[in-house]
């Protein structure tokens, strides 16, 4: 029953950072895409945040597939 709990934490955690580092992709690329002069500084956050979500998905992803 544990394992079952701690793969609905995972999934909802996931999603829910997935959904906000989405958001905040999203902002950047409009500041971006409008021509603010911080383009290193807006890229370098869209990696990190890319880089969190797939660690997290992935995280996700091996912990179901351990438990099906």
């Amino acid at each position: 029953m544990s394992k079952k709990k701690t793969m609905d934490g995972l999934e909802y955690s996931a999603f829910n950072i997935n959904v906000i580092f989405s958001f905040i992709c999203a902002i950047l690329g409009l500041l971006l895409y409008l021509g603010n002069s911080i383009e290193k500084i807006i890229g370098l956050v869209g990696l990190g945040t890319g880089i969190i979500g797939f660690v997290l998905t992935f995280i996700y992803i091996v912990h179901s597939g351990i438990i099906f």
